[in-house]
């Protein structure tokens, strides 16, 4: 599958990295924010559910971090991941530093 990547700078602190196919449809996206003292949060990924497992994430992990190897050199990175990507993160060097777990309750 073709996936093209646009790189798009909505605000100061935040760049957005969105996946296209050959039909301009969205694939799927991740952001960074730029924090305070040299931090940057990676946030925000996702993909569409029928575009899983294609290479996508990896395509859009790729394009992000070029972009903060090329810009952001001595900046601590920071994520939050879930099972699915913990791998991923692992793989790239990345060490858990803490637990989160999700909480949610519907409004009534």
């Amino acid at each position: 599958m073709e996936i093209k990547i646009v790189k798009i700078k909505p605000s100061i602190n935040v760049v957005t990295f969105i996946a296209l196919n050959h039909n301009e449809e969205f694939l799927g996206q991740v952001n960074i924010s730029v924090l305070m003292n040299n931090r940057i949060k990676l946030t925000g990924a996702f993909v569409e559910k029928k575009y899983r497992q294609q290479g996508v994430y990896t395509k859009l992990w790729n394009a992000r971090m070029d972009y903060i190897n090329k810009h952001f050199k001595g900046y601590e990175m920071q994520a939050y991941c879930n099972p699915q990507s913990i791998g991923m993160f692992e793989k790239h060097g990345f060490t858990p530093t803490e637990i989160i777990q999700k909480m949610s309750k519907k409004v009534s």
